[in-house]
């Protein structure tokens, strides 16, 4: 199990805590805490640790979610990784759910489970259950079932087997948050390398963590913000999945984007239906608004590097 964290002492706490009862022992795995941060978090463990000789803390300086996963990857002595958030709690039967279905045979490469939100109070009437991916949540059912990208396991709660991640190279390091910033896609990256090589990933249901949503997630500006950053995601991972493009190619789509964009923020403006005036359909025209604009601003911005790359 490895936990990446930013000096975010009270989520990881409860997070590792989760962990001490699960349905199997615990000389049967490890916690890898990945402090990120200013190096505090091995004190704030400090109670946690007395029942729990399984866990370990380890201080990555390099910023950035990446680096941190692919650290703790580095440290693991598992055949198995299990990734969770530091603001997530785990089931009980995690564990057990994970290894069981990566234990079946054929088994696959990669397993993703279930994850509830759990929001500071009650949940916002302007969140369209369509987008709750932005704040990682994922329900597929009561059934396990194959997955294949788009559709891709989250950080939150997914398991891989060492060999294949150490393979594929781990987490994109261009990829990822990085304290305040919201550029994500690593993981999208990751799952569209293991379809490209033909492996299996599957849905584990009853596996399930329950996803703690910060008050300050909660708020539209930040959802807004996380749409723009996930256009920018969008072209980023797009480069790196398919390589360098030309950069004609590269300002004509950001022009695409741009016009998708303005063309939702017009559709905003015009009468519609009064099903279709609700705050939830108007959060979706924003945030797909603002993620074709930041895909757009990305592309420009890359152009414009390469540019001033040839004038120096």
């Amino acid at each position: 199990m490895i936990i990446c964290t930013l000096d975010r002492l009270d989520h990881v706490r409860m997070a590792v805590s989760s962990l001490e009862h699960q349905t199997i022992t615990q000389s049967r795995f490890e916690i890898i805490v990945v402090d990120n941060g200013t190096g505090s978090v091995a004190e704030a463990l400090a109670g946690v640790a007395v029942n729990m000789p399984n866990l370990r803390v380890v201080h990555e300086p390099v910023m950035g979610l990446s680096h941190a996963r692919n650290r703790g990857t580095r440290e693991a002595l598992a055949e198995v990784l299990l990734f969770m958030d530091d603001d997530a709690v785990a089931d009980p039967g995690l564990l057990e759910a994970h290894l069981r279905q990566l234990a079946s045979r054929p088994g696959p490469v990669a397993t993703g489970g279930r994850i509830y939100l759990r929001w500071p109070k009650v949940r916002p009437s302007w969140v369209p259950s369509a987008l709750e991916s932005y704040f990682s949540g994922l329900d597929l059912g009561d059934a396990p079932r194959r997955r294949a990208v788009p559709q891709y396991p989250y950080g939150a709660n997914m398991a891989i087997r060492r060999d294949a991640l150490v393979e594929l190279g781990g987490f994109s390091v261009a990829l990822g948050r990085r304290g305040r910033n919201l550029i994500s896609g690593e993981e999208k990256d990751l799952f569209l390398r293991v379809s490209k090589r033909g492996d299996r990933v599957d849905y584990v249901p009853d596996a399930v963590v329950h996803h703690y949503v910060l008050p300050e997630r909660a708020s539209r500006s930040w959802f807004l913000r996380r749409s723009w950053a996930q256009g920018r995601s969008d072209i980023a991972m797009g480069l790196i999945a398919d390589g360098p493009m030309p950069t004609r190619r590269l300002l004509a789509r950001a022009c695409l984007h741009a016009w998708r964009g303005v063309v939702n923020a017009f559709a905003m403006l015009v009468p519609t239906a009064p099903s279709r005036r609700d705050t939830g359909w108007k959060m979706r025209r924003a945030s797909m608004t603002l993620r074709w604009l930041g895909a757009a601003r990305e592309g420009v911005a890359l152009a414009r590097s390469r540019g001033d790359a040839v004038a120096h």
